[in-house]
């Protein structure tokens, strides 16, 4: 004989872990369709090559932050990201020759995937972004990430906490509310438990 009271109560956990699912998934496309990430890449993994990524990463965000600057949106941010590919190539050209190297360097904007990143108390949730990726030399190498809209990898420290602000005004309060939190580790982990059932789920 059933015992109606359990066979209730495992429905209704069932129907709010089902909804709980659906909504997070549904609050992640959304948060992947609102950011653009810049991805580059390092030639190697040798300690040099890996240096060199860094400055790379630090001219281009120096150098080409005049471009983005009036930038209001993801879409427009993205605009001018593919306008200006050999702008950002140039200039990552550049830094590696002021180096001492000759490698080549390849601007493209595609789909990818990133694991979690954390931004303080911001937890942003692994997934597929659009991204400015990038590539030095054989673009074998270590890589680096950040977030270019909301600007939230530019240099200086107003940039990033008004990127910050764009980002709460961009995203849904619900949405925005299930990637801050001031103990971030939480959010982390909520994600984490929606990596593994999307991994499950057909």
């Amino acid at each position: 004989m059933i015992n109606k009271p359990r066979f209730l109560a495992i429905t209704l956990i069932f129907i709010v872990f089902v909804s709980c699912f659906t909504y997070s998934v549904s609050a992640k496309k959304t948060i992947e369709n609102s950011l653009l990430r810049l991805h580059i890449i390092a030639n190697s993994d040798a300690d040099f090559d890996q240096k060199l990524k860094i400055s790379v990463r630090d001219a281009v965000l120096r150098d080409c932050a005049h471009l983005f600057e009036n930038a209001k949106s993801r879409q427009e941010t993205l605009d001018i990201a593919e306008e200006n590919l050999s702008v950002i190539e140039d200039v990552a050209e550049k830094e590696i020759a002021r180096r001492g190297y000759s490698y080549p360097v390849k601007a493209v904007v595609e789909r990818e995937k990133f694991p979690v990143k954390r931004y303080e108390n911001i937890v942003l949730p692994a997934g597929d972004y659009d991204a400015v990726k990038i590539l030095i030399g054989e673009g074998a190498g270590k890589n680096w990430w950040c977030v270019m809209y909301p600007p939230l990898c530019f240099v200086d420290e107003a940039t990033v906490r008004s990127g910050k602000e764009t980002l709460k005004a961009s995203l849904p309060p619900l949405e925005y509310e299930l990637i801050a939190s001031e103990d971030a580790l939480p959010v982390e982990f909520r994600f984490k438990i929606l990596e593994l059932i999307e991994k499950i789920t057909p």
